[in-house]
C-alpha cells in the first residue's frame, strides 16, 4: 500500500520522450529484445544515463498505478463499511419491531364508507348548437 509517488529527477527531455512512446515500449526497449523502428529509440544508451533514467521513470509510472489501487482500495472497504452499518441498523430496527403497522401505531381502521350512488340526470329538450357567423 503506497500513497506517496517518488518522482523521478530526470531531464524533462527523457520525461517527455518516455511519455510519448509509453511504459510497454520503454521496457521492451530496456529489455533489449525489441529493435524500435523510432530514431529516438534506436540509438537508446545515448545520452550516457539514458538507461538510468528509464528505469526510475518506470519506477516513477508504478509508484503512480500503485497510489490509484490504494485509493481504490480505500473507496472499496468504505462502501463495504457504509453497507455493513446499514444492514446492522436495519437489523436492530427490525429486532425492535419499528413497523409503522404496530400496536402502539395510530393508524386509523374505521370502515371508509362507499361514495354516494351518482342520481341520474334527466335529458331535458336538446338545445341547439351555437354557430358562428359565416364570413363571406
Amino acid at each position: 500500500m503506497r500513497f506517496r509517488t517518488r518522482r523521478a529527477n530526470i531531464p524533462q527531455q527523457d520525461r517527455d520522450l518516455f511519455d510519448l512512446y509509453g511504459e510497454t515500449v520503454i521496457q521492451l526497449v530496456l529489455a533489449g529484445g525489441f529493435q524500435p523502428q523510432a530514431p529516438q529509440l534506436q540509438n537508446f544508451a545515448n545520452p550516457p544515463g539514458r538507461v538510468q533514467n528509464a528505469t526510475l521513470w518506470l519506477r516513477e509510472r508504478r509508484d503512480e498505478h500503485e497510489v490509484r489501487e490504494t485509493r481504490l482500495e480505500i473507496v472499496e472497504w468504505g462502501v463495504l463499511i457504509f453497507v455493513i452499518v446499514g444492514v446492522v441498523v436495519d437489523g436492530l430496527l427490525l429486532a425492535h419491531d419499528w413497523t409503522p403497522n404496530t400496536p402502539n401505531a395510530t393508524v386509523d381502521t374505521t370502515p371508509v364508507p362507499p361514495p354516494p350512488a351518482p342520481h341520474p340526470i334527466q335529458p331535458s329538450s336538446p338545445q341547439p348548437t351555437p354557430q358562428a357567423p359565416k364570413n363571406h
